[in-house]
């Protein structure tokens, strides 16, 4: 297994109710284990939206609305760079 490392966090008091209502919704053990999800969601997003796909929700009847996180900015791709050795 891989070595651990410690975080720490400080939350004001209505962003730590929000974590702890998280929580309880999902059913985790801990509240680490909510911001281990966080992290892996917020990683697909920003994986998703480099590789310029749009992310969408449906609703029950259909009808489709695209999400938009403004402070996801998409990476530009760097050029190719020559490998050769001179």
């Amino acid at each position: 297994m891989a070595e651990r490392k410690r975080v720490q966090f400080d939350f004001a008091p209505e962003a730590y109710e929000e974590l702890s209502e998280l929580e309880r919704q999902l059913k985790v053990p801990t509240k680490a284990e909510v911001v281990r999800y966080g992290l892996r969601t917020l990683q697909w997003l920003v994986e998703n939206i480099n590789a310029g796909k749009r992310i969408l929700v449906e609703d029950g009847e259909g009808n489709k609305k695209e999400v938009i996180f403004p402070f996801i900015k998409p990476v530009p791709e760097l050029p190719a760079q020559d490998s050769t050795i001179q």
